[in-house]
């Protein structure tokens, strides 16, 4: 699991080129809402009460709602598609058709990246700050440019990155269902 989070992460440092900086802020969770975070966490190999999981999605917290989001659809991908889709949406499309993107450095999204870690030391299980990094990014239309790889939405990559990390030995592809989650909600535009 680390290796897969480290591996995204090392990827997105070997592509990227420097762009203009600039200020991003980081989630604000409570203890309660961290404390959640971790024992879900623990709920992606184990499984969980899918009503847990399910009392979950009618929460305040982003956050939490997306993990239990992602971990129903580990469960059951057809019952829960909906739910994943709500929670891993990022409807940045009627901006970029109107060419707004908002282009960071390779330094200052992993400065990012480092605020989150450093704001949560508690966090047991890293995959939890993937998970964090796209609440950050899902509504800033937050970009970096790449030298092989052309530009990337900082929301998709830490989407995928997460999603590829509770998916972790199940067959699902990650990309793919970013790709679709991408494809409904432009449809929806």
């Amino acid at each position: 699991m680390l290796k897969t989070i480290a591996s995204f992460l090392l990827l997105l440092i070997v592509f990227v080129s420097v762009g203009n900086a600039t200020e991003t802020e980081v989630p604000s969770l409570s203890d309660e809402e961290i404390s959640q975070l971790n024992e879900l966490a623990t709920y992606i190999e184990q499984g969980a009460a899918e009503k847990h999981l399910l009392n979950n999605l009618r929460g305040k917290s982003h956050p939490i709602r997306a993990m239990s989001a992602a971990i129903l659809y580990r469960l059951d991908q057809k019952a829960y598609r909906d739910a994943l889709q709500k929670e891993f949406s990022v409807d940045d499309y009627q901006a970029r058709s109107r060419g707004e993107y908002n282009f960071i450095s390779s330094d200052a999204m992993l400065e990012v990246v480092g605020r989150i870690e450093n704001r949560y030391p508690q966090i047991e299980d890293k995959r939890i700050l993937l998970l964090l990094a796209f609440s950050t990014f899902r509504n800033n239309n937050m970009w970096i440019s790449t030298a092989k790889k052309g530009d990337i939405s900082l929301a998709r990559f830490f989407r995928s990155a997460f999603l590829a990390s509770v998916f972790e030995g199940t067959g699902l592809d990650a990309v793919a269902v970013s790709s679709s989650i991408d494809e409904e909600t432009q449809k929806g535009n």
